[in-house]
């Protein structure tokens, strides 16, 4: 049977025995999923920018076509 312990001092020193082997990775997985979702984000803020050049740029005109320029 397992043993078991009302101190939760002794408890919380056993958790963190059983995470210091794995603190670090998770940490980093917790940073690069974060850096994942940034750059998620990356093609979005493209199109934005996209939109906004195209929108911004002078009309040729509505009744003079491209190719009589």
């Amino acid at each position: 049977m397992t043993e078991t312990t009302s101190d939760p001092r002794e408890a919380a020193r056993a958790l963190a025995a059983i995470r210091r082997p794995v603190a670090g990775r998770t940490r980093l997985a917790c940073v690069l999923g974060g850096l994942g979702a940034v750059a998620g984000l990356a093609p979005f803020v493209g199109l934005v920018e996209l939109a906004d050049a195209l929108l911004s740029t002078p009309s040729i005109g509505a009744t003079s076509p491209w190719w009589r320029r």
